[in-house]
Parts: structure tokens; C-alpha cells; sequence
């Protein structure tokens, strides 16, 4: 979940001369605001089903908006097992205009991928290939794999033009329905079968700081500093100490030696 700038909540509280991103301290709070029922809606109202683990983490874009990477993992009895009932669960389809147009308009603005590749040269472009793996293949019908995501429902429909470009369901990220009309910003949801995600998601809590080299000039002699990097959102939300992270269970290693083995750590 990444915070809309455009929210209602922030531009009916900044002055007509006032910028968003002069107000790191409205944004945060707008953002943390929306994070508190969104985890409602996942842990209480169960709206993916019972969940039995959960942890977050916040991070801060390069632009500075505040984003979380959730990760929840079902009760048993409520893991989709097959794709009649991912399908209710996630959209990989950009919605139809004239039956939804609300959900159309959301995700048009805040769910397509790019474009890039031929299209556009963007950043996620590493040796001229998307980092992404944008574009996707068209599906017929949802595939689940094993320790990998699925390859989603993706009709090869009409194209739909956004600002220059017109794009099809392959540009289109997974989402939501539900959260997407409820929360109106960028909300990625995706089926998870790998563990690796949990490595992923805690670097994000662990990583350093970003960092950058700064120059300085003083009579003509420039000195460079290596500096850690702090937008102004993360700077303002360390300030109001705001969690940084959340997980439902607390995990401690033990550390377990068996005679004359190795140390092994549970």
C-alpha cells in the first residue's frame, strides 16, 4: 500500500499556496490513518479470510511518499487452492469502464505498470529489460505454481488509452477490487506460495539507509562526505515515532548444541 498524494484528506488541509510535499507531517499521519483500517480490514473483518500470521513494514520511496509491504498468512481452511477462488480475490485485469467506472478510474491512475520497454525507457529498465517482467502474458485462465506467484487471469482485450499510451491487461498489476474502491491509491496484492517472501520483506526492516555523496567547496578545495540519506517523510515519521514494523508473534533463536556436533540454531 503506497499513500496517495491526492487523497481528500490531505488536499482539503494544505493552504491554496501550500505543496504536499512540504507537509511531510500531514502526509504521514493521512497515511498511517489509512494503514490502521486497512490492517483492520485484513486481521478483523477477515476479508481475504482468517488469518494466522501477519507482519508489516514501512518504507519510504525515493520521492519520500510512506509505503507498507504486508504479509499475511491464512488459516488452512482458508488458503485459495485453486483458481476459481483466487479469482475473487485478485484482479490482474484493468476494470471495465462502463460496468465500473469508479474501479476503472482508480486503477488507471494508480495501478498500471510503466509503460516501458518500447513504450517508455523507465527505471525499473535494467539492460533494456524490465526488472518487473512487464509486460505479461496474456492468460486465459489463472495458473498456480508452486513457490512462485501465479500467473494471472489476463484477457487480451481492447486497449485503453492512458495519457499517450494505450495499454492492455499486460500492463495491469494485481489488485483487489474491494481495497482499491475503498482506499483509492496504489494497493498490490498479490498470492505469495514462496518463502522467500519473508526474506524480502524483513530486508526492507533491516536494510541500511539509503546514502549519498555529497560535495562540498571551500576555497576552491572540495571535500566528499558519505552520508546517509533521509527523505523528508521517514525523517517526520521517526520524529512522531511511528512503528516502523509490526508482526503478530515474536520469533527468539535458540541456540541448541548437541555433543560433539555443530552448533545449530532453531
Amino acid at each position: 500500500m503506497t499513500c496517495n498524494p491526492n487523497n481528500a484528506e490531505i488536499s482539503e488541509n494544505i493552504d491554496v499556496n501550500e505543496k504536499r510535499e512540504n507537509r511531510p507531517d500531514l502526509v504521514d499521519r493521512v497515511f498511517r490513518q489509512k494503514l490502521k483500517p486497512l490492517m483492520t480490514d485484513i486481521r478483523r473483518n477477515i476479508i481475504f479470510g482468517k488469518v494466522n500470521v501477519y507482519c508489516y513494514v514501512i518504507e519510504f520511496q525515493k520521492r519520500g511518499l510512506p509505503h507498507a509491504h504486508i504479509l499475511i498468512t491464512l488459516v488452512e481452511n482458508y488458503k485459495p487452492r485453486d483458481s476459481a477462488l483466487l479469482d475473487k480475490i485478485v484482479s490482474a485485469e484493468i476494470a471495465d469502464k462502463n460496468t465500473h467506472p469508479g474501479l476503472f478510474s482508480i486503477i488507471t491512475r494508480n495501478m498500471i505498470h510503466g509503460p516501458c520497454g518500447f513504450l517508455s525507457y523507465s527505471s525499473c529498465m535494467v539492460e533494456n529489460i524490465c526488472s518487473k517482467s512487464f509486460l505479461k502474458k496474456f492468460q486465459e485462465y489463472t495458473v498456480l505454481k508452486f513457490d512462485r506467484y501465479p500467473l494471472y487471469h489476463r484477457r487480451k482485450k481492447n486497449s485503453v488509452k492512458i495519457l499517450k499510451n494505450h495499454v492492455y491487461n499486460s500492463w495491469d498489476i494485481p489488485y483487489s477490487p474491494y481495497l482499491s474502491l475503498k482506499y483509492n491509491c496504489h494497493i498490490n496484492v498479490d498470492i505469495c506460495a514462496s518463502f522467500k517472501t519473508v526474506k524480502y520483506l524483513f530486508g526492507y526492516a533491516y536494510k541500511e539507509f539509503d546514502r549519498a555523496n555529497i560535495s562540498f567547496q571551500f576555497d576552491e578545495i572540495k571535500n566528499h562526505k558519505d552520508s546517509k540519506s533521509v527523505s523528508p517523510h521517514e525523517a517526520v515519521w521517526r520524529i512522531f515515532k511511528f512503528s516502523t514494523h509490526e508482526e503478530s508473534h515474536t520469533v527468539e533463536k535458540l541456540a541448541v548444541y548437541l555433543e560433539a556436533e555443530q552448533n545449530i540454531l532453531f
